[in-house]
């Protein structure tokens, strides 16, 4: 939870307000749910959809707790910071979709670098308060 609240806490004071690519990541954040959102709400019953979808991998979760879900997606931040996909697993995303959704420095998929993109994802923002402080101390 303090982990979580650090990250949100918006440490650096940075604002996106105004950015030329907030837009465009806003509208990809939008139609990634909606593409995996709306078929379940299309359903009867939305308790029964949730739990095939997640039978299925059509909806899933990185490093699940629950037997449920697959695991078969892997998030990572590609070179400007923005959640991507290194894998996409059985999401239901159109082609637009998927290969805006798929991180473009990772285009072979080898595990390695997916390691070490999730890695380097783990530690983005320690990095960045660590390369804040440094700066910080030189002045």
């Amino acid at each position: 939870m303090r982990l979580t609240k650090a990250a949100i806490a918006n440490p650096f004071g940075f604002s996106l307000e105004g950015h030329p690519r907030l837009e465009e990541e806003q509208s990809q954040i939008e139609s990634e749910v909606r593409e995996i959102v709306d078929p379940l709400l299309q359903e009867g019953d939305l308790a029964t959809a949730v739990l095939a979808a997640f039978a299925s991998g059509r909806l899933d979760v990185p490093f699940p707790a629950s037997l449920a879900a697959r695991g078969e997606v892997m998030p990572v931040r590609d070179s400007c910071g923005a959640v991507r996909f290194a894998r996409t697993g059985g999401l239901p995303f159109s082609p637009r979709v998927k290969v805006a959704a798929t991180c473009r420095r990772d285009a072979d998929h080898h595990d390695r670098r997916i390691a070490n993109e999730v890695l380097e994802s783990l530690f983005y923002f320690s990095k960045r308060s660590a390369e804040a402080a440094r700066s910080e101390e030189d002045r």
